[in-house]
């Protein structure tokens, strides 16, 4: 079996191996000569030697810095650059390589001697590389990871809320499954006169979405969409009817739609006796479905009201007399043809009439 430097591994092998050294015609690169390293304890690297990449000299004058020439544990060369000062200083070493050589580097420097070069390699080295987790020997032994290793770990995991306190607290809230409190509260810690309406949206993509608006100015609720009662048993869109004149009780009264479209009302409390009102298509409304003639019109006292093209208007019927004080004003009566007139009384009392614009 052959190795890389085969000539120069034999006693005091570590003089030579892994040796940085100027060019045979000085440039700013380094060579490094053939070698091998164990790492890790178990892993053995053999180098065949290279060249390192160009180093490049500081350009402040009266400066200079210290480079540090490197190997991983995949034979390959790095330089590690300092920070150019007038004091330098030696870099921080990465945990992913092993130093061979410290180079000086001056303003100006155009090629690199062996009194630039200072010796960086232990004489028995065994460099531990970063790998990664799941290679590290022992890393499931009992205790191989305290947790006082990391950093603030600990305070950091006892200022975490525990799993049964979070699980108290999810308890109360509502999700999908609904919520366990006997009420919800929208718009939660409101105080003073409330100002802004507030909304129960649901989104319907590409459609209008649906929204339930309290209407804060207005008081009431307000439907964006239709409002449908499914349930035509137990669906009811009621209100409160108080009839303590004569001495009853409450009633409720519940608004309902026959599959003709008859419109009526029904006292929850008495199901059986519903009263619509109807309308055959001939433009007369009925006040009871059991009564054909029931007509609304023939219900109307001819004494104080009168149909007139379609619509119900109030007579006005006096039982003492009535004074106009206002000379301005007085009793308007419309002509045949439309035209306005309001009459008035001269000082003999001649009633004459002038027309309205």
């Amino acid at each position: 079996m052959t190795f890389f430097g085969e000539d120069i591994k034999k006693l005091g092998a570590h003089y030579n191996t892994l040796r940085v050294l100027p060019q045979f015609s000085p440039n700013m690169t380094v060579k490094v000569t053939a070698g091998s390293f164990w790492y890790n304890y178990k892993t053995f690297v053999d180098f065949p030697g290279a060249t390192t990449s160009t180093i490049v000299a500081p350009t402040t004058q009266g400066t200079a810095k210290i480079v540090i020439v490197a190997i991983n544990k995949a034979a390959l060369l790095s330089i590690i650059d300092g920070v150019a000062s007038t004091n330098p200083k030696i870099p921080e070493l990465l945990s992913s390589v092993m130093p061979l050589a410290f180079v000086l580097v001056k303003y100006g420097q155009t090629f690199i001697t062996d009194e630039s070069i200072f010796d960086a390699r232990a004489i028995f080295h065994n460099p531990s590389f970063v790998v990664p987790h799941n290679l590290i020997e022992g890393r499931d032994v009992n205790n191989a990871h305290p947790i006082n290793s990391i950093t603030n770990l600990r305070s950091e995991l006892d200022e975490k809320v525990s799993i049964s306190l979070l699980d108290s607290h999810l308890n109360t809230k509502s999700d999908v499954n609904g919520t366990p409190a006997k009420s919800f509260t929208i718009n939660k810690n409101s105080v003073g006169v409330p100002l802004d309406d507030v909304f129960i949206n649901v989104e319907r993509g590409s459609l209008t979405d649906a929204t339930i608006q309290w209407d804060e100015t207005n008081d009431r609720w307000v439907f964006n969409e239709d409002l449908a009662i499914k349930d035509n048993s137990t669906g009811r869109l009621t209100g409160v009817l108080l009839q303590d004149y004569l001495g009853e009780s409450e009633n409720i009264y519940r608004l309902i739609v026959k599959q003709t479209g008859e419109i009526g009302v029904i006292n929850v409390n008495d199901e059986l006796n519903p009263i619509f009102m109807q309308s055959n298509g001939d433009g007369k409304v009925k006040l009871d479905s059991a009564d054909s003639a029931d007509y609304l019109e023939s219900k109307l006292d001819t004494n104080t009201l009168e149909k007139v093209s379609g619509k119900i208007k109030v007579k006005t019927v006096f039982s003492s007399d009535l004074e106009i004080s206002d000379l301005n004003k007085g009793v308007i009566l419309k002509s045949p043809d439309g035209s306005r007139f309001r009459l008035s009384v001269e000082n003999d009392g001649t009633i004459t009439s002038s027309k309205l614009s």
